[in-house]
């Protein structure tokens, strides 16, 4: 076995306690063998220097590969440049892993490129060496969109209601949603992902009209007109199926008015609605940071990647939720349909809505409230406590003078079967 020059040699052992990743330590206290530790002195479980090394390698290699190069200019009037590796040297990747430096650092570094199976005598170049950078590997999250498109595809045309594979993916998806916290920007504070509005709350609402008939009913009966629609005349949309009013709304009048999708000259009325008691949401867009705020995963707990995988989708979560539905495609608003339903009948404690970024308005938000928590506000169908009330005098009327489009080219080809296939450059490439 090699030897450093400095105090420490690969058979020296090191006990659970030096270390304070949770994950070593107890793969060192099931795993290693009791010696006395050559950083305390004390006995207890320990592994060698060596043996961490063989210990992290395979992680090393599942984890990280050698970084791209980019092209890097020396100066202004230099167009030529150099290439120049992107990474991190296997130094800092040991550091990263065990989340601490160790003072035996370059032990454990050749301790990890003995276990190298590359021929160094005949020439071969290991994998983990001092001349390259390495980064982490791209995610692969291919396996829960799959899982998502399987219970998209059973509600469709399989099994509408009492579907265990949407309840089994529910259940992993939200099973700690409680303890997650999330951010709405790199400069703001952590919060809650599971929030509660107070009472007194003004959500927005929006409906168009084509005629002053319609208008005047709107100005006599504001609370009726704009409200959600009694059941019976309840269509599906993204959170609700046909005959389940539900109570869409905006927190602030611009987006409702976005997020209608109004023509151009197009006429339309806002109302305000307070609520009547705090209401408990899931708010989606601190998904996509959430696991920020979570403990650190160990590289050494035996589901590392799993949980990895998992806290990635859950960050994409969102963007599923809010995307648009192509007129004559509304059956693919059945999954998230099922998880209203599911947050509101099946999650304990139950949620009395949800927030979700605006795919009409650069941050704006929508509020969904659920029917199980919700009385229609105000009109001759209310048959229970109301959890919204029309505030008075709130309706404006409006009409819209300008729309902007913005686009980005797509990408698309056939291939030999002679299926078409779209792709977004500018999306995130883990989502392909």
């Amino acid at each position: 076995m090699a030897t450093n020059n400095n105090a420490f040699t690969d058979a020296d052992p090191v006990c659970f306690e030096c270390f304070e990743d949770e994950g070593l330590r107890a793969n060192i206290q099931s795993e290693g063998t009791v010696d006395t530790c050559c950083l305390c002195g004390q006995e207890r479980e320990t592994l060698t220097i060596y043996e961490l090394g063989e210990l992290m390698y395979p992680i090393l290699c599942e984890h990280f590969v050698p970084g791209p190069d980019e092209h890097v200019f020396d100066g202004e009037d230099d167009d030529s440049g150099h290439a120049e590796q992107q990474g991190q040297p296997l130094s800092e990747l040991i550091e990263e892993v065990l989340g601490e430096s160790v003072p035996f650092q370059d032990v454990l570094e050749e301790a990890i490129q003995e276990q190298d199976p590359a021929n160094v005598a005949t020439g071969d170049e290991r994998y983990f060496n001092h001349a390259t950078l390495y980064v982490e590997r791209p995610l692969y999250l291919g396996e829960h969109y799959e899982r998502w498109r399987n219970v998209q595809n059973e509600l469709r045309h399989q099994r509408r209601f009492f579907s265990g594979r949407a309840k089994e993916l529910f259940d992993q998806i939200f099973q700690n949603v409680e303890h997650l916290q999330g951010r709405l920007g790199e400069d703001a504070d952590f919060q809650p992902v599971v929030t509660t509005l107070p009472a007194g709350t003004v959500l927005f609402r929006a409906r168009g009209f084509d005629s002053t008939d319609t208008l005047k009913q709107m100005i006599t009966q504001p609370a009726a007109e704009l409200g959600p629609p009694p059941p019976q005349l309840a269509r599906a949309g993204r959170m609700n199926s046909d005959g389940v009013p539900v109570f869409y709304g905006a927190l602030d009048k611009d987006t409702c008015i976005a997020e209608l999708r109004p023509a151009l000259h197009g006429e339309l009325a806002v109302g305000a609605f307070q609520t009547t008691r705090p209401i408990r949401l899931l708010d989606f867009r601190l998904l996509e940071s959430a696991y920020l705020g979570l403990e650190p995963l160990s590289y050494f707990q035996s589901d590392f990647n799993a949980q990895v995988e998992l806290r990635a989708f859950i960050g994409r979560l969102h963007q599923l939720i809010r995307a648009s539905v192509l007129p004559g495609h509304e059956s693919e608003y059945l999954i998230t349909q099922a998880m209203a339903e599911y947050l509101a009948h099946v999650r304990e404690p139950p949620f009395d809505g949800l927030i979700f970024e605006s795919a009409q308005r650069e941050s704006g938000a929508n509020v969904v409230l659920f029917p199980a928590n919700f009385s229609n506000v105000d009109g001759p169908q209310n048959t229970g406590p109301q959890l919204l009330v029309y505030q008075a005098d709130s309706l404006s009327v409006h009409r819209v003078r300008r729309i902007e489009y913005t686009s980005n080219e797509l990408h698309f080809f056939e291939d030999n079967a002679g299926e078409l296939y779209l792709h977004d450059p500018y999306a995130d490439p883990d989502d392909d």
